[in-house]
């Protein structure tokens, strides 16, 4: 029986309202593209396993690793793209409000997010996200990110609740959907974009969560 629900809180519940969102920008000045997987766990590995309080830190070493010359003036330019946000650079998406209203009371909710301590605690503070979750675990606290077991596991933990009570609800088939489902969770896609019509568990809207929960 399902007793909580563990949700991915950026693009899942939480969208960035930049025209072009930092991240893409931030690939595009070193010449990487931002849906490239691989590069995506560099970048994650670097700024969101610790606590990271001044987005400069990890830059040389990353692009280091990823063998690309830079000078500090690219440094300089890179951790201000990063830094380019505000509480209002980001909102939920419209279903997640009346989503929440619907579930509180009923299921514990979780949150399980790859994130920046420096994002997330606008993010916190923006949501009040203590007031709509009883457990947030995040990448820079614990130092491990998904698709890592550990993370799936440590939600889990803190909603005091195993595999079989819990269903995951995220917006990426590698590091949520499918890590959830190697770990025997229950998990649903949220693919507002339709991007994945051909996948099963899937909804569109947080609002369409009800069916799985039964």
């Amino acid at each position: 029986m399902i007793e909580g629900v563990i949700f991915d809180l950026f693009n899942t519940l939480v969208f960035e309202t930049r025209e072009k969102p930092r991240f893409v920008e931030f690939s595009q000045m070193i010449n990487k593209n931002s849906q490239d997987y691989n590069y995506m766990k560099v970048f994650e590995k670097h700024f969101m396993t610790s606590v990271v309080p001044d987005f400069k830190i990890p830059i040389p070493e990353m692009l280091t690793e990823l063998r690309i010359p830079f000078d500090e003036a690219l440094v300089d330019r890179l951790a201000a793209v990063l830094m380019d946000f505000t509480p209002e650079s980001f909102k939920f998406f419209e279903d997640v409000r009346p989503a929440l209203a619907t579930l509180k009371g009923k299921f514990r909710l979780g949150i399980l997010s790859n994130c920046t301590a420096l994002v997330y605690s606008v993010v916190r503070q923006r949501f009040k996200l203590e007031d709509n979750f009883d457990a947030v675990v995040t990448s820079f606290q614990l130092g491990r990110l998904k698709p890592d077991k550990a993370a799936f596991l440590a939600a889990m933990n803190s909603l005091g609740l195993n595999r079989d009570q819990v269903i995951f609800v995220g917006d990426s088939f590698k590091d949520d959907v499918r890590a959830a489902e190697n770990l025997g969770l229950n998990s649903v896609m949220i693919d507002r974009q339709k991007k994945n019509p051909a996948y099963t568990n899937r909804i569109e809207a947080l609002t369409e969560l009800g069916r799985f929960l039964r």
